[in-house]
């Protein structure tokens, strides 16, 4: 239940973020295993204390209920009875300070850049519903995780290999960026009733739900459209067009939310955003070892 109370199966978003920026210091002739696993063990460990820390905050501010939508599809560790709001609190904390100790190495090693990137990182998954500002809250939580799992993580993890920026990893991460915005786009459509009936104000609760819709359309098709046009310019390399092969499933989810916003939209924009993610990786492997 400990290792529940972490989300497990997101993971694999983080895990395909943080492999794109160094795959693409693998393109500039630069990879260090060691920095990468590094850099992957504490990627995770920070997005496992965000997702802790989410249900703290949200239980703390009674946002998180016995009736709340998410504890219908997942064990929620405070209103199973697991374990007390007081011992879900530390636990974020501890899984964070592994991660804030990886960070420090890091930028320790690489630089004080590092420092900035693994700062904003904190940031942002503390102030998600923690903190005085709580954008999760306020609408601002899909814009967020655009920033955090598309530029700031990608970009991050080049660094870390590289030792400087790049433009390139930041436009390569758009298209990772936009679905993972729209796993909690779907999250938060499918909530839309229970929020609204607790007081926070998200995404769709302000524009709408129609207009929610055809944001999270866009959110699931543009990024087909992106990988097209960098591979086009030679960004990407001509194997990521086999990134389409899941275009059907992001129009079979269109589809249906047009009929209903189903019980686990989430997890399954979360299973194309990773079938996407995978299929992006291994096309990128492909331009490592073989020019077509």
């Amino acid at each position: 239940m400990w290792f529940l109370a972490t989300r497990p199966w997101s993971f694999p978003m983080t895990f395909i973020s943080v492999t794109v920026g160094t795959l693409f210091a693998y393109f500039e002739g630069v990879f260090n295993i060691f920095l990468y696993i590094l850099t992957l063990i504490g990627s995770i460990l920070a997005h496992a204390g965000a997702n802790v820390l989410n249900d703290y905050y949200d239980t703390k501010h009674k946002v998180d209920m016995i009736d709340a939508p998410t504890a219908k599809y997942r064990p929620h560790p405070v209103l199973t009875g697991f374990m007390t709001l007081h011992k879900l609190g530390i636990f974020g904390a501890a899984i964070f300070s592994m991660a804030v100790a990886i960070g420090i190495y890091l930028t320790i090693i690489r630089g004080l850049l590092i420092l900035i990137f693994a700062g904003l990182g904190f940031v942002f998954a503390v102030s998600y519903s923690g903190g005085p500002f709580k954008y999760k809250y306020k609408a601002l939580g899909e814009l967020a995780v655009f920033f955090v799992w598309g530029p700031l993580m990608t970009l991050g993890s080049y660094y870390v290999q590289t030792g400087w920026i790049s433009w390139k990893p930041i436009v390569t991460s758009i298209p990772i960026g936009l679905l993972v915005s729209a796993v909690l786009l779907a999250d938060n459509m499918r909530d839309t009733d229970y929020d609204r009936k607790v007081g926070i104000k998200t995404f769709p609760i302000i524009v709408g739900k129609d207009l929610a819709l055809k944001i999270y359309s866009i959110l699931v098709t543009a990024p087909y459209i992106i990988v097209i046009i960098l591979v086009i310019f030679e960004i990407l390399p001509l194997w990521c067009i086999a990134t389409i092969i899941t275009l059907p499933k992001s129009i079979n989810l269109i589809r249906r939310f047009k009929v209903e916003i189903p019980e686990n939209a989430d997890p399954l924009t979360a299973n194309l955003t990773i079938k996407f993610g995978i299929i992006f990786l291994l096309s990128l492997l492909l331009g490592i070892f073989i020019s077509p």
